[in-house]
């Protein structure tokens, strides 16, 4: 049995960079923890501002899925956020106990269908899963047998090779 809370091995092959491991409990409140976190990283890393917010928006909106519909918004539980440099690419894996993530979440989503003219349109949920495949350069979503992994990868700006 995996437990979130020990460390993983690197996604992608051999760890020639940075790791940091953050365990948040399952509360939305914590989420402010990370964003911090991020700012920094991605600002040691070098992507620009826009780079930043983008990678900080899709770990909020990944780890935010794991809270509320892996562990049903119910705190107490363990969130891990592992952030890799290899590579020449910025990894997080985001990993819960959860209940599984579902097989049709775990692909690629359309684009959200709604007007853009008429706001009331516009869904209040189910953009997220959209927002990240979008804004990174790849997505993951695995179910293991015990736990969710969702690895999120953007390439390092310019120059940056993650050492």
């Amino acid at each position: 049995m995996v437990d979130p809370n020990q460390p993983s091995a690197p996604f992608g092959g051999a760890d020639d960079g940075r790791r940091l491991e953050l365990t948040i409990d399952s509360s939305l409140d914590h989420l402010s923890l990370i964003t911090s976190a991020l700012q920094g990283i991605c600002e040691d890393l070098g992507f620009d501002q826009e780079g930043s917010l983008e990678i900080e928006l899709c770990a909020v909106e990944a780890l935010t899925n794991a809270i509320v519909h892996g562990y049903c918004g119910e705190s107490g539980h363990r969130v891990r956020l592992t952030v890799d440099t290899a590579g020449g690419e910025l990894q997080l894996r985001i990993v819960d106990a959860g209940h599984a993530i579902p097989p049709k979440a775990r692909r690629r989503p359309p684009g959200p269908a709604f007007d853009p003219e008429d706001l009331a349109s516009v869904p209040n949920h189910g953009r997220g899963l959209f927002l990240i495949h979008h804004l990174m350069d790849r997505v993951e979503i695995r179910r293991h047998t015990d736990r969710n992994e969702i690895l999120l990868i953007r390439a390092l700006p310019t120059g940056i090779r993650g050492s």
